[in-house]
């Protein structure tokens, strides 16, 4: 009986690593292309005028939409780059 728990306990720990470890893993994808649709550019309209920013002055020169697939990230703290 002090086996069967045992190999219980062992066999329960086993199966959580792996869970864990599929869970956190990132995605994998095939190489080649996987977005279907190509980026869409549209004209402004008469509504989307110049504006400021801050210090900046903005003129829109086109709406866009599209798909994509993001291949790295970096987050930005204190003026510097972490991973």
């Amino acid at each position: 009986m002090e086996a069967l728990k045992a190999f219980s306990c062992i066999a329960l720990f086993v199966l959580a690593l792996f869970a864990w470890a599929r869970m956190t893993a990132p995605p994998h994808y095939p190489p080649g292309v996987l977005i279907t649709r190509e980026p869409e550019q549209t004209e402004i309209t008469p509504n989307d005028s110049p504006f400021e920013d801050g210090k900046f002055h903005l003129q829109p020169l086109a709406h866009f939409a599209l798909e994509a697939r993001v291949l790295h990230r970096k987050i930005y703290r204190y003026d510097r780059g972490a991973a």
